[in-house]
């Protein structure tokens, strides 16, 4: 007699055995897409920026950073950089008053019309003239019941070419003075403030208050943070107002009826005169400031992604040693690191992801810097073949039938039919090229299941 409930019982009791068995089913998959080349001194260029240095023939230096601890080195001798005893180098970079008008500035701002209004323009008091910015904006939406959030700022911005430099600058101050008015009609201030920008990074911020301050302030010698100014380059400065407020929400009763209303509504000016930028390269108090400085360039291999290595380097002074690398632009140095070298002592520095850097060292006293070896590598993508690795990191025995890579256009994938029991490893060659800044899904086909993987290539 045929039972139906026994095949209920047999099918849930199989069902349970499977997905036990999917249970203690684990796979772990690799991708390996990286082919990695070691760049040869002889590829590398040295161009000494400070100091001097020995042997000057390109071959004789690709030899001396071709082995460590071979006895052969190349030697930067640093050069005296400091003003004078006790005082650093300084040199303005911009200086504008307005008294000519606003010429060689770029101005924008967001307030949109119809709703706001606002331009930058120049203006007299007493003789003296400034800039000066004023700005409306008035919005209000009836029957919604949604909270208005707007951010409105305006700038003025320049481009400042330290390119004429004859150093390399540590440290950058600003001066400037400002004079703030706000008027909220309607709506709640969250955040009332002026940024100062370089090459679009925020490196100071002063908070300003509701209301505005009435009168004119001076900002006297902002310290910034210096690796967002560097030699050589051409450089964007901007000073920025930024605003956010929130509307305020209430019932308007019309007709009888309570009618949602949101609404922003306010006023606000600001004064801008006097900006003063300097750079300056420190010099030690009773004592004269020795540096010396080098780049290191190189050309990328085809399909490279990322480049990283290490220079070997020693100083036979107390010195401090900063890195940077170039933009991708071209146009700006990026700082990276900064060590701080006992004398006679070896260290490897290590190089960005980059195809030009920068060292900089610098002492209170004459010194020469030892350069012995250099390990550069690059990652790049391997053509028509990518490895996966695999491991059964389950607890029972699986049988892997296919392996796949794909994403939204492209696919690649081989038949593998093997066995894997716990703990086992196994490599498989997938015939397919992937493509930078693309993410793949990896499959693994099992008698236990499919796992799925995502993998982002860089």
């Amino acid at each position: 007699m045929y039972n139906i409930y026994v095949q209920k019982e047999v099918q849930k009791e199989f069902i349970k055995q499977v997905s036990e068995l999917k249970s203690e089913a684990k796979i772990d998959a690799i991708i390996n897409y990286t082919l990695i080349n070691k760049i040869s001194p002889a590829d590398v260029t040295l161009e000494v920026i400070e100091g001097t240095i020995s042997p000057t023939d390109p071959s004789q230096q690709a030899a001396a950073l071709s082995t460590p601890g071979d006895g052969n080195y190349i030697t930067i001798s640093s050069s005296l950089t400091g003003g004078g005893i006790g005082a650093p180098v300084t040199e303005t970079v911009l200086e504008e008053n307005f008294e000519t008008g606003i010429g060689g500035w770029s101005r924008d701002h967001n307030f949109i019309r119809p709703w706001g209004n606002g331009r930058w323009r120049q203006r007299t008091s007493g003789g003296n003239k400034y800039i000066y910015f004023s700005g409306s904006y008035s919005r209000g939406g009836a029957w919604t019941t949604d909270i208005l959030v707007i951010t409105l700022w305006a700038n003025i911005s320049k481009n400042i070419d330290l390119s004429s430099l004859t150093f390399i600058p540590d440290e950058a101050t600003l001066s400037f003075r400002y004079f703030d008015d706000i008027t909220i009609n309607d709506g709640n201030l969250i955040e009332y403030r002026i940024d100062i920008l370089i090459d679009k990074k925020i490196v100071y911020q002063l908070d300003l208050e509701d209301g505005g301050t009435g009168q004119w302030v001076n900002i006297r010698k902002i310290y910034l943070n210096h690796p967002y100014l560097l030699a050589p380059g051409t450089h964007t400065f901007e000073i920025k107002m930024y605003i956010k407020i929130q509307s305020n929400f209430y019932y308007y009763p019309l007709f009888g009826l309570p009618i949602p209303v949101s609404n922003i509504d306010f006023d606000t000016a600001l004064a801008l005169d006097d900006i003063i930028l300097n750079v300056s390269k420190r010099a030690t108090s009773g004592s004269t400031t020795s540096s010396a400085a080098f780049n290191i360039t190189f050309t990328w291999p085809t399909n490279t992604y990322t480049v990283n290595g290490s220079l070997l380097l020693m100083c036979d002074n107390i010195a401090t040693v900063e890195t940077y690398i170039l933009s991708e632009d071209g146009a700006n140095w990026v700082f990276a690191q900064q060590y701080h070298v006992l004398s006679d002592t070896w260290y490897n520095i290590s190089l960005g992801n980059g195809t030009k850097i920068m060292i900089e060292a610098y002492s209170d006293s004459p010194f020469n810097l030892y350069l012995d070896y250099l390990n550069l590598n690059s990652y790049s993508i391997y053509v028509g073949e990518i490895e996966l690795k695999l491991k059964n990191a389950g607890s029972s025995p699986i049988y892997v039938s296919n392996v796949w890579i794909r994403n939204s256009t492209d696919y690649g994938s081989n038949s593998v039919n093997m066995f894997l029991a716990p703990g086992d490893e196994a490599t498989v060659a997938i015939p397919f090229t992937i493509e930078r800044g693309l993410t793949y899904e990896v499959r693994v086909v099992t008698d236990k299941g499919i796992f799925k993987y995502q993998v982002e290539i860089p």
